[in-house]
């Protein structure tokens, strides 16, 4: 693995089977049955292209320390549960134009009204490296009750 590129399966082979897949990684990755750090990965990270079956991702200079490669395999393994077939990762490490799921949990808090009436009236501040995603399957618990 180099410094600034990661790649989870070093196969030349392409997946056979044709997936279906909207874009939103954000969503795609609260979806994941994946936890800990391989989670984190997946969280930090950015689509830049999905194209039958590889995925390229970008992960920020701050995260680059999630790119271990066990972690990294366990995020494969979790994408071709989640579709159902083999998949290529491509990992670079590059700025972050702002689209991870952990970049959209920020928006969401500062955007957030109760939280800004919170923050004024107990002189408080938001520590965005605090703030994290939640899965999908704890989403849907929430809105059901």
């Amino acid at each position: 693995m180099a410094d600034n590129d990661a790649t989870a399966n070093d196969s030349p082979s392409r997946p056979h089977r044709s997936i279906q897949f909207e874009g939103n990684w954000a969503d795609l990755t609260r979806s994941l049955d994946v936890g800990g750090v391989a989670r984190q990965l997946a969280q930090q990270s950015e689509l830049k292209r999905f194209d039958a079956g590889v995925l390229d991702i970008t992960v920020p200079p701050s995260a680059k320390h999630l790119l271990q490669k066990a972690y990294v395999d366990k995020l494969t393994s979790a994408l071709e549960q989640h579709f159902g077939t083999a998949i290529r990762l491509n990992i670079e490490v590059a700025e972050a134009a702002g689209t991870s799921a952990q970049d959209q949990a920020v928006a969401a808090i500062n955007q957030d009204q109760f939280v800004h009436e919170l923050l004024d009236q107990f002189d408080g501040s938001i520590v965005d490296s605090s703030i994290q995603p939640i899965p999908a399957k704890a989403e849907q618990q929430r809105r059901k009750t």
